[in-house]
């Protein structure tokens, strides 16, 4: 789920305990949303300092999800990548699925030769999606 989601729903658990006479105080909240946060790996770096600071008393509910938030999005634009296909080649004729020649390699394989691969420029790639 995106972090945001996951936000908007914790904000939502924050504030049906306020609706029910039973207030989060700050601390608290900034524990629960270490505790629930601890499941994600990327985070783990970040979730220790920010353990750190709630003990020693100087972390806030808006500076523990600001630096989370921090993290994904940076963790995000990591990974986002674009992959392309520039070509294929075929040497043809034994491969995998090509079959090996028979036993003792005498017969020729079911094989076929593949003269259908080409590469595609830039526009006519663009244009497939």
């Amino acid at each position: 789920m995106p972090y945001e989601t996951f936000l908007d729903m914790f904000q939502k658990m924050c504030t049906i305990y306020e609706e029910e006479q039973e207030p989060m105080t700050g601390q608290a909240k900034c524990r629960e949303l270490l505790q629930m946060s601890k499941g994600s790996s990327h985070l783990s770096s970040a979730i220790l300092t920010l353990t750190y600071q709630l003990n020693i008393g100087q972390l806030t509910y808006t500076v523990a999800t600001n630096h989370l938030q921090s993290v994904v999005s940076e963790n995000n634009a990591n990974t986002t990548t674009i992959r392309e296909i520039s070509s294929l080649t075929d040497v043809g004729g034994q491969g995998r699925g090509r079959g090996c020649g028979g036993r003792f390699h005498r017969s020729g394989g079911r094989g076929r030769e593949r003269d259908d691969l080409r590469y595609y420029s830039q526009q006519e790639w663009e244009s497939f999606s």
